[in-house]
């Protein structure tokens, strides 16, 4: 296997120095040596990053020619292919310089371009003289050198094209899908280190003022016992919020293993709203935010639910969107109905999603995805554990953000309780 850009002339230098492109040079190494075609590869801008790859007296004497040297033909002629393809995302077939045939395939990543692979520089038939001659002088060749490399080599027939672009297909395919899982298996583990570093920090700081309040504690007189019962509050607000991440992991660890359970039990979600907005009103109140609801007057909307699990979901919904909304800003709590279910969505007017992390909002850790300005505290799990409660329930959870600075809002669906002497279970 040859490649002029490689010093070694093994094909693998041209490639940057990463496990992704280190994994594409023996695919197409193989491709070359199995079907005898001449092969480039291209990035996403229409850059060539390796090749020419070949294997043949033929391709060597079009290399060795020039033919892909800086504005030589095959460098012109591939790239106004590479950007057709790129641009259709379709393979696409030419015959260049009336004889030598192309074929270019996209390398696709769900509809997304991410490169392309031109191959062939083959003649489909048996030339003459005649013919090398003038290919010869449009690719600067000798015309007699071109017909005897020629005669050497077997045509490529359009059926062995479609053969060989089978497999091209194949390694592409193959590649990719490594590629991709690769590249979810890292982002997995950037979003486990920031988890790690998240936990020790969120566990960290209500050890550390609970250490100082016992600290104060033992220095105070005790016949202060109002400054004894300050101290006292202090550490059991730590206390609560050390209890609450404990509780989050456990949640977690239950959701991510499948055995979290749900107790279903007829619901009236009205008296639960009231609830988590009359829970959630100290937060708000000391941010100066303001918390409103807004239910149908004639709304009786009843659904099959665990009292807690639903409570907490609606609780995180609300305790996110204060979070995440800076002082005089607005959380709305609005319930709706309709045939199909209930609907229960909380907006603010904080500072938004951006549109590249709406798709992973819900995952575990997701607060890994958020910049340090954004990050307002937490492990990242609630989103998380409310999509999986509201998943036992039958119901989805969505979320809709025009990006930072417009706010956002989590949208919970319920199905409406089932008729009487229906049966009915999460699934």
């Amino acid at each position: 296997m040859n490649d002029p850009s490689s010093p070694a002339g093994d094909g693998t230098a041209a490639w940057p120095a990463t496990l992704e492109n280190a994994q594409w040079a023996p695919a197409i190494e193989q491709f070359c040596q199995a079907t005898g075609l001449t092969a480039c590869i291209y990035d996403a801008s229409g850059k060539r990053v390796a090749g020419p790859l070949y294997c043949t007296p033929l391709s060597a004497l079009l290399v060795g020619a020039g033919l892909w040297s800086p504005a030589g033909p095959a460098d012109r002629a591939e790239a106004e292919l590479v950007q057709e393809v790129l641009h259709t995302r379709e393979p696409l077939s030419r015959q260049l310089y009336g004889s030598l045939r192309v074929d270019a395939l996209p390398l696709l990543v769900g509809a997304r371009p991410v490169g392309a692979v031109l191959y062939g520089w083959v003649f489909d038939h048996f030339s003459d003289p005649v013919e090398c001659e003038r290919l010869g002088r449009a690719l600067g060749i000798a015309g007699h050198t071109l017909w005897s490399t020629s005669r050497l080599q077997q045509p490529t027939s359009a059926s062995r094209f479609e053969v060989a672009g089978t497999l091209l297909k194949t390694l592409a395919t193959q590649n990719l899908n490594q590629l991709s899982a690769l590249s979810a298996m890292r982002e997995l583990a950037r979003m486990r280190d920031e988890f790690l570093l998240g936990v020790s920090h969120e566990l960290r700081t209500p050890l550390q003022s609970l250490r100082l309040r016992i600290d104060q504690l033992l220095r105070t007189q005790l016949d202060d016992p109002e400054n004894i019962r300050r101290l006292l509050l202090a550490m059991k607000r730590s206390v609560d919020a050390e209890a609450k991440l404990v509780e989050d992991l456990l949640e977690a660890s239950q959701t991510l293993s499948g055995k979290l359970t749900v107790e279903l039990e007829p619901l009236r979600l009205a008296a639960m709203v009231a609830e988590a907005i009359e829970a959630s009103e100290p937060a708000a109140h000391a941010k100066g935010i303001t918390l409103t609801s807004s239910i149908p007057p004639a709304f009786h909307g009843e659904v099959l639910g665990d009292a807690s699990r639903l409570r907490q979901v609606l609780w995180n919904l609300l305790i996110n969107a204060l979070k995440f909304t800076p002082e005089g800003g607005r959380v709305t709590l609005r319930v709706s109905e309709s045939p199909a279910g209930v609907e229960l969505a909380v907006s603010d007017t904080g500072i938004g999603i951006p549109r590249e992390v709406l798709g992973q909002i819900f995952e575990p850790f997701a607060q890994g995805s958020l910049t340090r300005s954004q990050r307002k505290g937490g492990l990242g799990l609630g989103l998380a554990i409310a999509r999986h409660v509201v998943e036992l329930h039958g119901g989805t959870i969505s979320v809709a953000s025009e990006g930072p600075g417009t706010g956002a809002t989590f949208t919970v669906r319920l199905p409406v309780r089932a008729r009487a002497g229906a049966a009915w279970r999460a699934p």
